[in-house]
């Protein structure tokens, strides 16, 4: 709710955040936004119906959106996995270390503070790619891991496929970028992956990054040249939406037939001949 004398509105202009339309007759100006048909109080973070997916995610409250946790879930220049960007998962650790993050929430503020169109840092590594789980993003995978561990892994999902659907609705590239719910699931999973029930005390340091590789290893991390779409891929820039394949399932995406980017080796090569 704006302060009185300290906000304004044309009456023209009838969108709100995040693009939604708003219905001031609800709750007062600004206070109500559509956000698709469950309505939403910018003022709450909540929703004005019940999530129709409840009965999936019952360790979350029906009127909560994003977990109650819309930061960690913020995603603004995550797209499609490029080149520049690829490494092993043991590249990706020692770069951590190098920058002394040390525990999944300064790791977090790493990959956030790296941007699609920054100078990538010597060593930095965001994509990894798994013989079982395909490209693993590894900004959505510790940000999922830090939210199962406040919410659980079901509603740390849950939180994902919201940002998603949110990003299809306002046309971004990076909705349902083929690597998104994979890596989501799998960073979910870092607490539950041995059978743990509650969720486990977020580890630090050595403790932390060897949980991780572990789970990597299990998921036969590899080498990025060993993905099916290595020579397909973008160097540095990702593509528009409607250009990067979606990937709605947890499932990884069939990577045989998939389409070159302008920027791709496969691409460069064409145009050599």
């Amino acid at each position: 709710m704006g302060m009185p004398g300290r906000s304004f509105n044309s009456g023209d202009y009838r969108f709100g955040f995040n693009g939604h339309e708003m219905d001031d007759e609800v709750k007062g100006t600004g206070n109500h936004l559509s956000f698709g048909d469950y309505g939403y109080d910018p003022r709450l973070g909540r929703r004005w119906q019940i999530d129709p997916k409840t009965k999936k995610y019952p360790d979350i409250s029906p009127y909560a959106t994003f977990a109650n946790n819309p930061i960690s879930f913020t995603d603004p220049d995550g797209k499609e996995p490029v080149r520049k960007q690829t490494g092993t998962i043991e590249n990706a650790v020692a770069y951590l270390k190098k920058e002394n993050a040390t525990t999944i929430e300064q790791i977090i503020e790493v990959y956030n503070g790296i941007g699609e169109d920054d100078e990538v840092p010597e060593g930095f590594v965001r994509y990894v790619y798994t013989e079982k789980n395909g490209w693993i993003d590894l900004k959505h995978y510790f940000n999922a891991a830090m939210v199962s561990t406040e919410v659980g892994d079901l509603a740390a999902e849950a939180a994902g496929e919201a940002v998603e659907l949110n990003q299809e609705r306002k046309k971004q590239g990076s909705a349902y970028s083929y690597e998104d719910l994979p890596s989501n699931r799998m960073g979910a999973s870092l607490d539950t992956r041995k059978g743990l029930k509650d969720g486990f005390s977020v580890k630090e340091g050595e403790d932390l990054f060897k949980e991780v590789e572990e789970q990597f290893e299990d998921a036969e991390a590899t080498s990025p040249e060993n993905a099916p779409n290595w020579k397909q891929m973008p160097e540095t820039k990702t593509r528009p939406y409607g250009k990067v394949p979606q990937n709605k399932s947890y499932e990884p995406l069939d990577l045989s037939n998939f389409p070159a980017a302008e920027t791709s080796i496969e691409k460069q090569k064409e145009k050599q001949e």
